[in-house]
Parts: C-alpha cells; structure tokens; sequence
C-alpha cells in the first residue's frame, strides 16, 4: 500500500468527512460500507492514504466516490483514467468486502480514524493510515502509548535492557509498542507481558501473516495481552518497502520513542526521525563509543536525544503528558525484581553474583562464590536451560533476564 510523501509544512484532513460532525452517530452498516470504499480506493488508486484522504473530502465520503461517475472522478479528484479503471475492477471484484469479511474469519477487525479504538495520536498525525487492521484486545484509547524499538541482531546486555525498560514502562501503566521484529523488539514485547500489560506490535505485512516466522508464539502472546495491527492488506507480504512506513506508525501512536542499540543505518533511526516531525520525544540508551552497534543511538544522544538507562528516565519525561509524579516514579527506577522465579538457593547465589554487561570466566566465579569447580558447573548448566544465565566462548558467563516466549 504506497503512500506519497508529505511536506513537513502541509497537513492533510484529520479525520475522514464521516465523522467530522461531533456526535454523529452512524450505523454499523454505513460504517462497515465505508469501510470497504475506503479499502476499494486504497486498492484502485495505487497513489496511497493521501490521495484517498483527497477524495473522501471531496465527495464527502469514500463511499460518494466510488458512485461518481468517470468523468467526476477525472475532473474534480484528478484521477487518471487507469486509477478510475481500477476503482470498477475493485468495486467489482468486492475487494472491500473480501477483506472485512476475511479480517472477521481470522477474529480481527479494521480500524478506520474516528472510530473510538483508533489511536488518538495516531489519528492527529500528519499523514495517519487510512485503515488500521488489528487482532487482540482492543487498542488503549488514553494515548499512554511509548515505542522501545532497536536493531535486530542486539547483545545480550542490549535485550536485558529492552526487557527492563519494557516491563517498568508497563508497571507505570503504559503500553509498548514495537514491531514484533528479531532483537530488541522481541524482548520490548516479552517485557511488557511479563507484568501482564498491554503491548502493540507493528506489522511490515498483513495481520494474517507471521513474521518473523519464528515469532509466532511471541504473536500469540501479544495477542492475548495486547494487538498486533498493520495497515496492510490481508495477505500483504513482508517487503522491505514497507518497513520504513510501518515505523511511522510506531513512532506516531506514541509519546516517545526509546531506542536501544542500533547502528548508523539502523530502521530505529527512521522510527526516531518519524517521532521528531510530530514533536514526540527521543530516548537513547547510551552505549561504547567505538561500538558500530551503538553508533546511531549514540548520534541520537549528540542531537539532544534524552539519555536512558531505566524506565524512571522515560517517565520522569513524560510525566506531564502522563499526569503522574515523574520524580516518585524515577527513584524506583521500575526496575525488574533482580531474581527470577524458578531458582534453588545456590543458583540465586550464582545469579545476583553474575554481571549483565561484564562477563566472568567459570573459575574467577568458582573462586568470587567458594563454590567448587564441579557443582558450579552443575549450577550453570542448569541456570542455562532456564535462560537466566548465557556461557559465552572461553567458558565466560553472563547472567540474562529476558524471558524466551
């Protein structure tokens, strides 16, 4: 589903002419036919969102355009002859219809602005998508929204971050959003449902499709705590054009974006630069300077991007927007309990005496704990299959709180 490009000087209708009058009611059957108009156009036009905010506005529904005749539709919506032919050929092909109608077998749904669930935001961004198809619960409405987004192939220090920051996030009551991808995305998510919160993931494809094909139990589990949503249709492939589109929305249906490692081409960045055309905040956790995958957060912290380490630095920011005591909540921290559940007495011995970031080799910790050689690696295998602790080469070890799902 193209879309055209917006000037950051021009702004385009925020809602569609439907429901423009407040308090109009419409019924469950216009709607649902408007629907489908709309999904008709975004087919037919091939032009993107834009031009079938254009041509709502200037029929006064979508529904209106599709009854005008060629003529109208070439002279006042400026289509081309080729666009009004794939308008009858959709139409008539009940494109529309076949995708609400396949939106209701899988037990989603489609979104459009206006509608109480579409995201508040989201809906008074720029450019915001024509249609929202979403499966889960329904989309928080309170707008309490902040993206954790990074690169793919995250260290493990990295991904104990997201985790945390996640989780906390959750605990002060907000929703993570991100984009279900490999690495950081992946660990924002199962942070957020580890405290039981609401988390939305993102698609670069349609809501029918899993990927990556490896996260389908994650996609199972957002679902059951939150919503995966794409503004693609059913049945849309993952390109990789439509990634850079997909992180507009992640950016533009929340406060904030923080971003955890992400080298200098990272996709985080383009979510980043999304969230600044709509004067959202910018979070960047710090990392080595001479590291290529901290390159681009750290460039983000050199432009003014807030400083994280926790979720109490998110918070003490947005507080205002939040209309919570962002210093109460900072000095928390909202930080993770430090030991999982799960662990025997040694094992959490070994756990708190293990460092996230700076590895140690088995027998300086055989020496740090008076644990003989033999049962601490007893200890270890057993931590290891519970994914609380990670042995790197050289018989190194490093303690990990990110929860596999």
């Amino acid at each position: 589903m193209p879309e055209e490009s917006t000037p950051n000087n021009q702004t385009i209708s925020k809602q569609w002419p439907v429901f423009e009058i407040p308090g109009n009611k419409i019924d469950t059957s216009t709607l649902e036919t408007e629907k489908a108009a709309i999904l008709n156009l975004l087919k037919a036009t091939d032009l993107g969102v834009k031009t079938v905010w254009k041509l709502s506005e200037q029929f006064s529904s979508a529904r209106s355009a599709l009854t005008a005749s060629d003529y109208t539709l070439e002279s006042v919506g400026g289509l081309k002859p080729d666009s009004i032919r794939g308008i009858r050929e959709a139409v008539g092909d009940g494109f529309g219809e076949t995708q609400l109608e396949n939106a209701r077998k899988l037990g989603g749904r489609i979104l459009i602005a206006g509608e109480d669930e579409y995201p508040p935001l989201l809906a008074n961004a720029a450019s915001p998508p024509a249609v929202l198809f979403a499966i889960g619960k329904p989309l928080p409405s309170n707008g309490k929204a902040v993206a954790v987004v990074g690169r793919r192939k995250a260290n493990e220090p990295g991904l104990e971050l997201a985790h945390q920051i996640s989780a906390g996030l959750t605990k002060a009551g907000l929703c993570v959003v991100s984009g279900m991808a490999y690495g950081i995305d992946a660990a924002a998510h199962r942070g957020s449902i580890q405290e039981g919160g609401p988390t939305v993931a993102v698609l670069g494809c349609g809501i029918d499709l899993v990927y990556p094909k490896q996260h389908r139990k994650l996609r199972d589990e957002i679902i059951r705590n939150g919503t995966v949503v794409s503004e693609l249709f059913m049945g849309s492939s993952p390109e990789a054009r439509n990634f850079p589109m997909r992180n507009r929305i992640i950016a533009w249906m929340s406060l904030g974006t923080v971003v955890i490692e992400a080298n200098a081409k990272s996709g985080s960045l383009i979510t980043a630069s999304y969230a600044l055309q709509e004067n959202r905040e910018v979070f960047a956790v710090p990392g080595h300077p001479l590291s290529p995958g901290h390159e681009g957060t750290n460039h983000l912290l050199k432009h003014g991007a807030a400083l994280t380490r926790h979720a109490g630095d998110v918070i003490e920011i947005l507080a205002q927007l939040l209309g919570i005591d962002g210093d109460a909540i900072s000095q928390g921290e909202l930080l993770l309990d430090a030991s999982p559940d799960g662990l025997e007495d040694e094992e959490l011995r070994v756990y708190t005496t293990l460092d996230p970031v700076e590895k140690i080799h088995a027998d300086s910790l055989s020496e740090k704990l008076e644990l003989d050689t033999s049962r601490l690696s007893v200890l270890l295998l057993s931590m290891e299959l519970k994914g609380v602790v990670k042995r790197l080469p050289g018989d190194h070890y490093i303690r990990v709180v990110v929860k596999k799902i």
